[in-house]
């Protein structure tokens, strides 16, 4: 996928995120709106960590309606540390897997190496200690004449650790073939990290961006993951860049899950137009041997449990919380 021109502006000073009045998963319109993920009818709830704050869940992070090449590394930091600010004043202190796009850092034609990824890591610590959290996103860097970024990564970053897994693309789009320098065998790590990550007793997988396509495509069997984590890249108004986002739920995120049995979650950024509020950031499979392209939304057996708006210094967040991972 073709990375939008990256500029930057000057790092400013984290600002308190504010819940807007924004509802993304508003259902109230929809009679048979799918249930929680996890979460029995009779135990839903808006906010599954009220009870117990040290419950585990997952969250997904999107940014909406974002203005194109306007950021720069330390900023987009700043907002990692604003969303965990902000998950904590709405319930939700601990114990979150929280996933945020691809490329969300971009090294432009710099090289995204051990280093880089290390200062990435370590620029968040002070923002996760205490939490148990794991962070999960994208970065982007070698950057080609054609715009291509020829290295995409997936880090994970846990409280108490740092950085504890760094995977790399092993499943390129149709235009990046050729562009994109891909780990030869998608179970593998990078600069030593594994590919994969456990937190509170389950196996995480990141993939980026088109992986999802490269495992529902059969490049190999699940290699022992109870979910994966998808950061995709951006979606664009038609006719201004990529803006299959229906296609990308069915044939990646549903496709992904039929093919290795276990839930996906992914998340992106959205340029110049809001994420539809139906388009799903948990997907899980049940209909057997049917076509994802013949798989609805209606059909995904996943929900939030909680979903809300955050305006931050990069601009609307979109906040979707899953309950027992």
């Amino acid at each position: 996928m073709r990375k939008p021109r990256q500029n930057t502006k000057p790092p400013g000073g984290p600002s308190p995120p504010s819940r807007t009045a924004v509802t993304p998963d508003d259902t109230r319109n929809n009679p048979h709106p799918p249930k929680p993920f996890q979460i029995p009818v009779a135990q839903e709830t808006q906010n599954p960590a009220a009870e117990d704050p040290s419950s585990p869940w997952l969250a997904t992070i999107t940014l909406d309606n974002a203005r194109e090449g306007i950021y720069s590394p330390k900023t987009r930091l700043a907002t990692v540390s604003q969303v965990i600010r902000g998950l904590a004043t709405e319930g939700y202190p601990s114990s979150g897997v929280i996933l945020f796009p691809g490329g969300w850092l971009d090294a432009g034609d710099g090289i995204p190496d051990t280093a880089y990824c290390k200062w990435a890591a370590d620029s968040l610590m002070p923002a996760l200690r205490g939490t148990g959290h794991t962070i999960c996103f994208g970065i982007d860097g070698g950057a080609d004449a054609d715009g291509f970024a020829r290295d995409q990564l997936a880090l994970a970053v846990r409280d108490g650790d740092g950085l504890c897994a760094v995977a790399r693309k092993f499943a390129p789009s149709p235009q990046e073939e050729g562009h994109v320098t891909l780990c030869e065998d998608f179970r593998n790590g990078e600069a030593g990290y594994p590919r994969t990550f456990t937190h509170r007793g389950k196996t995480y997988f990141p993939a980026v961006c088109y992986d999802s396509y490269g495992i529902s495509h059969g490049a190999g069997p699940n290699p022992g993951v109870d979910a994966v984590l998808n950061c995709v890249h951006c979606f664009y108004p038609k006719g201004q860049g990529p803006s299959g986002e229906t296609y990308f739920a069915k044939h990646g995120f549903a496709g992904a899950a039929k093919r290795w049995g276990c839930p996906v979650f992914g998340t992106a950024i959205f340029y110049g137009r809001r994420m539809p509020p139906r388009w799903p950031t948990g997907v899980a499979w049940t209909c057997g041997e049917k076509s994802t392209a013949r798989w609805r939304y209606d059909e995904n057996p996943i929900a939030p449990a909680d979903s809300f708006g955050m305006m931050t210094d990069e601009g609307l967040i979109t906040v979707r919380v899953f309950d027992g991972e």
